[in-house]
């Protein structure tokens, strides 16, 4: 019985999501500024940013079936989501950004 063998992703793809990556981390390292400071406009940006990294990874994970995609996305999935527990989430959180503009 022949079973199809799954085929890697393209390098290019790779490459693509690695830039993709490093924007984001550029962007979070930013606003981590902003957020210890209580402004409240950098803890939405980094939530902004999160949710559209995580359907980014999401669409990697069901598009690109190959071992290190799904481990990687996993991965970073689960830490945006501790991300947004952290700033959203907790009660202490809220009451550090309380009274922010």
């Amino acid at each position: 019985m022949y079973t199809k063998r799954e085929e890697p992703a393209p390098s290019d793809a790779l490459v693509i999501q690695s830039i993709i990556q490093l924007v984001f981390a550029a962007l979070l390292f930013f606003v981590a500024s902003t957020i210890m400071s209580g402004t409240s406009w950098g803890r939405l940006l980094v939530a902004i940013a999160a949710g559209i990294q995580i359907v980014s990874l999401t669409w990697i994970l069901v598009t690109h079936h190959a071992g290190g995609f799904q481990t990687l996305g996993m991965v970073y999935i689960g830490i945006d989501i501790f991300v947004l527990w952290a700033l959203y989430g907790h009660k202490e959180s809220q009451e550090f950004y309380k009274g922010a503009l």
